[in-house]
């Protein structure tokens, strides 16, 4: 993957290229040694984990400065790699499949660039070195236990986690829309509540709020006096429900029960939502949405609309 940089006062050749191998752990080193920064051992009374990564200042300012990194570990969905001294290993792991810790690969990548030729059985010490290392840097960044899980995966926190994304999270208007790693865990599989509050004039059309990408997420968006919710699961099924939107201040719930049947298309999900100033009314859907708007509980979604913003509460 190419890394561009632009810096006219520290690079002496602007548009030339170099070889050299850099990783993304390498950017903060560098940037403190441009910055002059030392790195801190400690940050608010806590002691500070150490870098990674090393600097490759040295090669903005000539094409000609030696390789600073020789080695790096990687690992994905539970497929390992690591590179080390013109040698890789590799171990795919196929997702929801039992795992195979043993079924490594060995390259030559400074003779086999593209990985053709597996010496695993021909060079079984390299091998074996080449699998501790990893084994030490995989203990030492945090990369055990592994997980090959499919799309499950995505569904599930780390028990450390739990508690970050058990509670309630507040999405502030002007940000960026909140990538789909952060909202997954907040609304996948689980119940939940998501509130925003707005005030709609005559005219007014845009996104009230937008929370995952192009491939799963859900968006509030007004256009010609009605609002509508459009949610797009990860295989692609989308749902859009539209409602009439009342003018002046505007508050807006939408309330999730999972049902446990993610193995059905549908996922057989039941969603409500509600806003203020509204007639009792539901809609369906074919994919087991249920809208509804109750105008009984208007008052307290009004109070709630003093200060617009968009917050996913778990259950």
């Amino acid at each position: 993957m190419p890394l561009i940089a632009h810096w006219p006062k520290g690079i002496g050749d602007p548009g030339a290229i170099r070889d050299q191998w850099v990783h993304v752990t390498d950017v903060v080193p560098t940037l403190l040694e441009v910055l002059g920064e030392p790195y801190p051992d400690q940050f608010a009374g806590h002691r500070t984990r150490g870098l990674d990564g090393v600097s490759f200042r040295a090669m903005l300012a000539t094409r000609q400065a030696a390789v600073r990194r020789s080695r790096q570990h990687y690992e994905l969905a539970g497929n390992r790699g690591y590179i080390a001294n013109g040698y890789k290993i590799v171990s795919l792991q196929p997702p929801g499949k039992p795992m195979d810790l043993d079924n490594w690969m060995l390259f030559d990548i400074g003779r086999d660039a593209t990985e053709v030729h597996d010496l695993a059985a021909a060079q079984p010490a390299k091998l074996a070195e080449l699998v501790a290392a990893f084994d030490a840097d995989a203990r030492a960044n945090y990369v055990y236990p592994l997980d090959n899980r499919g799309v499950h995966r995505s569904l599930t926190v780390p028990p450390f986690l739990e508690d970050d994304v058990n509670r309630a999270r507040t999405f502030y208007p002007g940000a960026g829309t909140a990538a789909l790693g952060v909202v997954a865990p907040l609304i996948a599989d689980r119940d939940y509540r998501l509130r925003c509050g707005f005030k709609h004039a005559e005219g007014d059309e845009g996104v009230v709020f937008a929370i995952g990408d192009p491939l799963a997420g859900m968006a509030l968006f007004v256009r010609g006096g009605r609002a509508t919710l459009v949610y797009r699961g990860g295989t692609g099924n989308e749902s859009l429900q539209s409602f009439d939107l009342p003018r002046g201040s505007v508050a807006f719930e939408l309330r999730h029960r999972a049902l446990g049947e993610r193995s059905r298309p549908s996922c057989g999900k039941a969603t409500s939502w509600s806003c203020s100033q509204g007639a009792t009314r539901r809609l369906t859907s074919s994919n087991a949405w249920t809208a509804s708007r109750r105008s009984s509980q208007t008052s307290t979604w009004l109070r709630m609309a003093s200060r617009p913003r968009a917050a996913a509460q778990s259950q």
